[in-house]
């Protein structure tokens, strides 16, 4: 059945795996604290859907349940299948990543906004070995990502070969700090996909900043790179084999050591203006 986790029963304790099946509900209200045990690869699963939505004075916790958290004391959200999701005014500390994305199928959609996202032991949003239809829209808006001076921020990857695609895409408004890339997009040759935007993200004190890579030959549309604000200390764009077709305009990179780049690319069609 439907469940909603009321704020007066708070905190609620997660101890193995608490799954949301396929055309169910769970609704989150604000203020709700949600704690895995730690220790015990904790997880929320979800095939159906999850709305955590908090407000501003009001947010919803997903940490660690220890006195002492440290980064990894638990596992992650899991969106899996033909899943619905909205996180608004969340906090995520203390997992391996925050949320996880994998398997994806069928029609789904996912908003991620005002989310902080602090103290993983891995990546911040994880994205993983999926072929979802091309029509579906993610959104990542005007949340935050601390890292741990390692891994990626957001970290988008397909195991899968020729013809599979990356869904839909926008990043806009968000903060990276402390990662040695904010983001990383991986896929395997011929991989189709589908990021719309990258717009107006801060990414400072991190290694790297916009990395596209591993042979993406083919976009469904022109992907935009614009309007960020990137201080890192050896790449602020980079993009591998055969990407084309981006558009890079209006960036702002400063900080590229020696050895780095401020924007690097190698595709035919590529269009750069008005970076500095």
């Amino acid at each position: 059945a439907d469940t909603t986790w009321k704020e007066i029963y708070s905190p609620f304790l997660i101890y193995q795996t608490f799954e949301v099946p396929s055309g169910y509900t769970l609704t989150i209200e604000p203020g709700v604290t949600v704690k895995f045990i730690a220790g015990t690869n904790a997880i929320i699963r979800v095939y159906g859907t999850i709305n955590a939505i908090g407000t501003l004075s009001d947010t919803i916790s997903f940490t660690s349940s220890s006195i002492t958290p440290s980064p990894g004391d638990y596992n992650y959200v899991n969106l899996k299948t033909n899943v619905n999701a909205h996180f608004e005014y969340c906090s995520f500390k203390y997992g391996s990543n925050a949320i996880y994305l994998s398997s994806l199928s069928n029609a789904w959609s996912i908003l991620v906004r005002h989310v902080s996202v602090d103290s993983t032991s891995s990546h911040g949003i994880y994205y993983t070995q999926s072929s979802p239809d091309t029509s579906i829209e993610l959104l990542i808006d005007s949340s935050v990502f601390r890292g741990n001076g390692s891994n990626y921020g957001i970290y988008w990857k397909d195991n899968t070969c020729c013809g599979k695609n990356f869904p839909k895409t926008r990043f806009v408004n968000n903060s990276f700090s402390g990662w040695e890339y904010a983001f990383m997009f991986s896929a395997y040759e011929n991989t189709r996909y589908n990021i719309k935007s990258i717009e107006n993200n801060i990414i400072s004190d991190c290694n790297n900043g916009i990395y596209i890579g591993r042979s993406i030959v083919q976009n469904i549309t022109r992907p935009i790179i614009r309007g960020n604000t990137i201080t890192v200390d050896v790449n602020g764009i980079y993009t591998g084999s055969s990407i084309g077709n981006l558009v890079i305009d209006s960036n702002t990179i400063t900080g590229s050591g020696s050895s780095g780049t401020g924007i690097y690319v190698t595709g035919p069609l590529d269009t750069i203006q008005f970076n500095t």
